[in-house]
Order: C-alpha cells, then sequence, then structure tokens
C-alpha cells in the first residue's frame, strides 16, 4: 500500500522527534518476550507484512516461540499465537486485559468508536454485552427462528434465480435478520439502502481496525497535521469515510424513532429499549439512548459480516472440495429425505452437517487477529515483563492453523473434529473472555441453516474455462479485521427441479 509508506515518510519527517514515543529506559531493561529485533525508534514496524500478518506472525513462532514480542515507535505489542496464552491473558486475567488500544483513525476520525467493538471496557460496554445476550443469547434465539428461516429461504430463492449473484443474496440475508431483529425493519425486494450501508461501513471497519494500517494510530500527532499537505491521504479518507461512520448509527435509529412517533408498531430490540426511557438523546455521549443506539449498531454491524464472510468461506471450500458436499447432501438426505427443507432443530441428527460448519469456521477464519487488546497493569508471563499499555493480540488464524491441534491446517476437512482431540473452533473463531463476540449463537445458528438448505436444494460445481478445463480456485483471502476469501468463480446449479418447489 503505497499511501501508507507515503504517510510513514511524513510522519517522519514533519512530526519530529519530541512527538514520537519513545519507550522508557530501564537501567536493567526488562525481559521480554523474545521476538525480532527491533530497529531505533521504528522498532519492528518495517518487518509487519501489509498482506496476511497472521501468517507470517505464525511464522515467526517458529523461531521465537508462541508468544512474540513487537515494538513499534516505543509501544510493546505481543502476539499470542496459541489458545493456552489466549485463555490465560483474555480470559483468566480478563480483568487486567479487557481494555482496547485507542486507535486514532478508527475512533477519533472516522468515528466507529461508539460501537460495543471499541469501547473502553466501562459500565456502557458491559451494559451493550447484556444487552446483545439479553436479545440474540442462547435462550433468547427461539423467537428468531422464524425469521431466520424466513430469511434464509428469501436467500434460496435469489440462489435460484441468479447463483452468479450468491454473495448478494448472502449479504441480502445477513442484513435482513439483523435489521429486523435490531430495528424492525423490513429489507427492500432489492437494492436496499441499508444493507449496502452496512457492508460499505464494515468494509472500512475492517480496514480501519487493522493494527498498523494507518500510521497516525502509531504516531498520533499526524491527525493535526492539514490535510493538505502532500502525502496524508489517510485524512481524506477520514473524511469520506466519517459520514458513513455517522449515517450508521443515524439512519436506522432514526428509522425507529419516526416509527415510535407515529404510533406504528415496531418490534425491535431498538423499539422495546426506547419505549423505557423518557429522552431519546442518543447524541449525547453516555446517555441511555446512546448506549441502545450503540448497542444496535454492534448487532446490525457485526452479525451481518460475520455470516457472509463464513458462507463465503463455505461456497469456496466446496468448489475445492467438492467430495464433502457429496457427503453433506447423503447426510441431509437420509435424515430429511425430498419432501423438506432441514431446519435449526435438525441439527443434532446431522452430525457430519455440523463438522462442516464447525470447519469452515477454522478454515476461513472470519477474523483472523481479532481486535487487539490492551494491558491496563504491568503483569508478567511464563518469566516474562508486560508492561502496563501493552496491545496484546490473538492470532487467531494461527491458533486455528496450529499444526499440533489440527494436522494438515491448510487442508479443509470436517472429518478431522471426529478426533476429540481437535478442538471446536468456536472456543477460538468469536474472541475471547470478556470481549467475545456476544451474538455467537445467532451467527452460528445462521450459519447452519444456509449451508445445510443450500446443499438440500444446490451443488456448487467448478467452473470451465474456455477449453472445457475445471478451474480449481486459490484459497486466498483479504488483509483485514474482517477477512473472507477473494474473488473466485464457481458453478451453483439446483440438484432437482423437484426440490424448488420447497422454497416457494
Amino acid at each position: 500500500m503505497d499511501y501508507y509508506y507515503t504517510n510513514l515518510a511524513v510522519a517522519l519527517g514533519l512530526a519530529g522527534a519530541a512527538s514520537i514515543p519513545v519507550a522508557q529506559t530501564y537501567l536493567f531493561k526488562p525481559k521480554y518476550h523474545p521476538g525480532p529485533t527491533p530497529l531505533p525508534i521504528l522498532g519492528n514496524l518495517h518487518q509487519i507484512p501489509r498482506e496476511t500478518p497472521w501468517k507470517t506472525y505464525k511464522e515467526w513462532s517458529k523461531a521465537y516461540g508462541p508468544c512474540i514480542h513487537l515494538e513499534v515507535a516505543g509501544k510493546h505489542v505481543l502476539i499470542l499465537n496459541e489458545y493456552k496464552d489466549a485463555e490465560e491473558l483474555f480470559s483468566k486475567r480478563g480483568p487486567s486485559n479487557s481494555e482496547r488500544p485507542h486507535l486514532v483513525m478508527a475512533s477519533d476520525l472516522v468515528g466507529f468508536g461508539r460501537g460495543l467493538a471499541l469501547l473502553p471496557y466501562d459500565q456502557d460496554a458491559r451494559e451493550a454485552r447484556k444487552l446483545i445476550h439479553l436479545t440474540v443469547g442462547t435462550k433468547a434465539l427461539s423467537s428468531y427462528t422464524p425469521l431466520i428461516e424466513n430469511e434464509t429461504l428469501r436467500y434460496l430463492r435469489g440462489l435460484r434465480d441468479t447463483p452468479e449473484a450468491f454473495l448478494d443474496h448472502l449479504k441480502y440475508s445477513a442484513g435482513g435478520i439483523i435489521l429486523k431483529i435490531a430495528y424492525g425493519y423490513d429489507v427492500e425486494p432489492k437494492n436496499d439502502p441499508l444493507v449496502f450501508l452496512a457492508n460499505d461501513a464494515l468494509d472500512k471497519f475492517s480496514r480501519t481496525t487493522l493494527l498498523g494500517e494507518f500510521p497516525v494510530d502509531i504516531f498520533p500527532s499526524m491527525r493535526y497535521i492539514p490535510s493538505w499537505v502532500p502525502g496524508i491521504q489517510f485524512k481524506k479518507l477520514a473524511e469520506e469515510w466519517s459520514q458513513l461512520a455517522t449515517q450508521l448509527f443515524d439512519r436506522p435509529f432514526n428509522y425507529v424513532k419516526d416509527q415510535l412517533k407515529q404510533g406504528i408498531p415496531n418490534d425491535s430490540f431498538s423499539s422495546r429499549q426506547l419505549e423505557n426511557i423518557t429522552e431519546w438523546n442518543d447524541n449525547v455521549i453516555g446517555s441511555r439512548a446512546e448506549v441502545i443506539k450503540a448497542t444496535a449498531v454492534s448487532l446490525y454491524a457485526g452479525a451481518s459480516d460475520t455470516t457472509v464472510s463464513a458462507m463465503r468461506s463455505f461456497f469456496l471450500a466446496m468448489t475445492i472440495y467438492p467430495e464433502f458436499q457429496v457427503m453433506a447432501q447423503k447426510e441431509i438426505d437420509s435424515v430429511i429425505g425430498a419432501n423438506r427443507l432441514p431446519t435449526i432443530n435438525d441439527r443434532r441428527d446431522m452430525p457430519f452437517c455440523d463438522r462442516l460448519v464447525k470447519e469452515v469456521l477454522r478454515w476461513g477464519v472470519v477474523g483472523p487477529l481479532g481486535i487487539p487488546h490492551v494491558s491496563k497493569v504491568d503483569d508478567e508471563y511464563n518469566g516474562y515483563f508486560i508492561p502496563k499499555g501493552t496491545i496484546i493480540v490473538g492470532n487467531i488464524w494461527g491458533m486455528l492453523h496450529d499444526e499440533k491441534q489440527y494436522p494438515d491446517p491448510d487442508l479443509f476437512n470436517p472429518d478431522r473434529f471426529l478426533d476429540s482431540d481437535q478442538p471446536d473452533p468456536s472456543l477460538y473463531v468469536f474472541g475471547f473472555g470478556r470481549r467475545a463476540c456476544p451474538g455467537s449463537h445467532l451467527a452460528h445458528t445462521s450459519i447452519f441453516l444456509s449451508i445445510a438448505q443450500t446443499l438440500a436444494l444446490f451443488t456448487i460445481k467448478r467452473a470451465r474455462d474456455e477449453k472445457g478445463n475445471e478451474i480449481i480456485p486459490e484459497a486466498e483471502f483479504v488483509t483485514g479485521t474482517i477477512s473472507h476469501p477473494k474473488p473466485f468463480q464457481c458453478n451453483i446449479v439446483p440438484r432437482e427441479e423437484m426440490r424448488l418447489h420447497l422454497i416457494d
């Protein structure tokens, strides 16, 4: 990314040595975890790759051990490549390590800091997590089963009519579910503005929250450099993206407020919460209405892209490994026959499909590095010093591609979970401790139903080139906080025409 290095050069040239954070000098240097040798001032910044850094961190663990210490312009960073370390620091020591780093680009300049993902772990964050759990947690989720099934039918009808647009159908289905839950909003048949808004905003969120993506997060004083200075592209991006973030928070929430003011019934998370307060000061930070708004956005944004990214990995996996598709279809046919579609309640009778979902989550990791945590106190772990303010990153991709836990980790193989020694990816993929995704049950349920019903009705085949040869796509994924497969070709065809009547 050329703009990154241009901005970095400007930062070093204009910010001045006085504005660059310098690590505290110790008479006896603390013993940090092993890691690559840093340069003066920049530290290891030049060694953090711009593409798929999680692979590099995993490779480094072979030389330096599972916990890797980096310095980035005077800031300490600790990369965790094994689950046991993440469980210890994020879960068992959760009170000390549940904060988020302050990301200037994402939080201050763009405006994503109002959402649960980036909130400090304070009363507002705890309240938002509680509200999400009460809304889409295990006990509450059953009330949304009809909604999930109806929106999945919408997706299946789209897949029947325009299979080449399967990604758009996935986005619509996921958006339809969560917009109804969060705001009582029914998506339009085509080109719904709120579905597009969520997808666009999440793309920007994914970019702005990736560690080291924008130099202003490393050199905060860069935010004061005028935007007219050559090379300061991040400010132009921030101005554009901040409008998007504002719409993400305000537009669907205003829809709910307008409905309530007009006396129109609206059964949603937002309406139920707003009805219990007297003043809707939702632009006042810390107000009850603002907490409700931030929680609704966290539902709206978080659930939609998690499901879509996982389903994209599913389509890619079935294209590369068609033999597992055949096995899943045989199980579906034996359990439910050809006269109905699988339901959420069929899951316990479809163990291979359940393993298939687990392998999709493991193989195509939605959040390869999660969102970083920050230590609140000085700490010690395995004889090494972790200073207060250390940015701690859980390499979820590395954990789910650990050869000791998952032999041949790059291969897609649902039957690996017949071995009880290979852990359930749900332990890793939705985050850790007090910052784990509170909407994971909704995501898991939606993914299972979409996969099972897709395979009941359709077969995903490889596309062919002009000579008739099969095109086997590469398993390549984009870089970002939220990752998904790069564009690939596949051919989606109905299994039997007689089955398609089930979705009308």
